[in-house]
């Protein structure tokens, strides 16, 4: 995992969700640029998005879904 720029969108995601371990990671795509996916984890789960605001849908939605709280 690389560092982050302090105030980046990986920051806030883990502000918002510090429950959650939360990654950034650089995937190489043989057809096109590389990309970062981000993923987050916690009790087991897991999830992962291309874009910060759908990896905070997701967590959301795997919080309710399970009756987490935030």
């Amino acid at each position: 995992m690389s560092a982050q720029p302090p105030g980046s969108d990986v920051d806030r995601l883990r502000a918002a969700h510090p429950l959650w371990v939360i990654e950034a990671v650089w995937r190489a795509v043989p057809s096109g640029p590389d990309r970062r996916m981000l993923t987050a984890r916690r009790a087991g789960v897991t999830v992962s998005a291309a874009t910060a605001p759908e990896l905070s849908i997701a967590i959301g939605e795997a919080e309710r879904s399970r009756g987490w709280e935030s």
